[in-house]
């Protein structure tokens, strides 16, 4: 009798004991659970609040490349702390490589006055260092590296007749480069029909290598501006 009383009152403690326990665990599960939840939700929020930082950040940076109007404003952009290591600095180099080489430089070679002539130049000397720096920034973008491989074919093949300004012996362009450079362009989407234009050209003035380069050097002789030829006469007393 007493054995089955001892052994009632273990099962007893022992039911009191796992209750006391379940109750104590339920209370730390739950406790977890709103952690966990809590933890979550900062979280997701935290996430959320960065992508949309960084998408209107980046929105930013667009927007101020859109209105760079200006090669200052195109300068500025390419120094400010807040697109450096974006794409932003990239396309803006773009930029600048597109307008010397062209409206700056390409396009006023035909200037009358023999100061805008040589300035005109310089510019296209220095687009064709533009594109020649990020020639390997547009890897992923194949019209744009095609861009780049023609542009910088077209500065050395109107660059070809003229002579540098530290030594007339040489010239500031390069036919071997012309070559190579309308060669890459080719290359991409080869089966294009622009690409297929570009390798018909370099094959054209590789099999008339003299003759193309004489006649570029036989145009910028021809190219004296009026204002070298219609010099004023100095007085007697003139040095």
């Amino acid at each position: 009798m007493k054995a089955d009383e001892r052994k009632e009152n273990e099962t007893n403690a022992l039911r009191q004991w796992l209750a006391k326990m379940a109750t104590r665990m339920e209370g730390r599960w739950l406790y977890t659970l709103v952690g966990v939840v809590v933890l979550g939700a900062a979280a997701i929020f935290i996430t959320m609040y960065w992508y949309s930082s960084r998408a209107a950040a980046r929105s930013n940076r667009i927007m101020e490349f859109n209105s760079a109007d200006t090669e200052k404003k195109l300068n500025d952009l390419i120094k400010s702390d807040s697109h450096k290591s974006h794409e932003t600095v990239i396309w803006s180099k773009l930029e600048l490589a597109r307008i010397a080489l062209y409206p700056d430089g390409i396009t006023k070679l035909g200037s009358l006055n023999s100061k805008d002539r040589n300035a005109a130049i310089a510019k296209v000397e220095e687009g064709r260092k533009a594109y020649l720096d990020i020639s390997n920034e547009f890897k992923d973008r194949s019209a744009i590296q095609q861009e780049i491989w023609f542009s910088l074919a077209a500065a050395e093949e109107v660059l070809l007749g003229t002579k540098k300004a530290d030594n007339e012996a040489e010239y500031r362009g390069s036919f071997d480069k012309m070559i190579e450079y309308y060669g890459k362009a080719a290359a991409i989407n080869p089966d294009s029909e622009v690409s297929k234009r570009y390798a018909a050209k370099a094959k054209e003035m590789q099999a008339n290598r003299e003759t193309v380069i004489m006649t570029y050097r036989r145009l910028a002789e021809l190219g004296v501006t009026p204002d070298q030829i219609f010099q004023p006469k100095k007085g007697p007393f003139e040095p």
